[in-house]
């Protein structure tokens, strides 16, 4: 990413409100929005979220086609098979800052 947007985005609070989420508010957010159903790969409902000091993972990917964009993901693991789902971070976000996230 330049270093122009990461500043611009920083500036709008997008950034640090995004690393403040914690492990609980985004089990809340799977939960409100159905997002861990049952493992399509073996048919479990454990899931996990791996996090550091109760704040969970936060993981980018890149694009291959524009070197300035990379998603920010949440990831969880289903703990019988390791199957791995992504939540779009941009989305919990915008479930904990929906005035903002109309701006942006």
């Amino acid at each position: 990413m330049s270093s122009e947007y990461l500043d611009s985005i920083t500036k709008k609070g997008l950034v640090p409100q995004t690393l403040a989420i914690t492990k609980k508010q985004l089990e809340e957010y799977v939960k409100t929005k159905n997002c861990l159903r049952v493992c399509e790969a073996c048919g479990t409902e454990a899931w996990d979220c791996p996090s550091i000091d109760g704040v969970p993972g936060l993981f980018t990917l890149g694009s291959a086609r524009d070197s300035n964009y990379a998603s920010w993901l949440f990831q969880f693991n289903c703990e019988n098979c390791g199957n791995t789902r992504f939540i779009g971070a941009g989305y919990v976000w915008a479930f904990y800052n929906p005035a903002e996230a109309e701006q942006a």
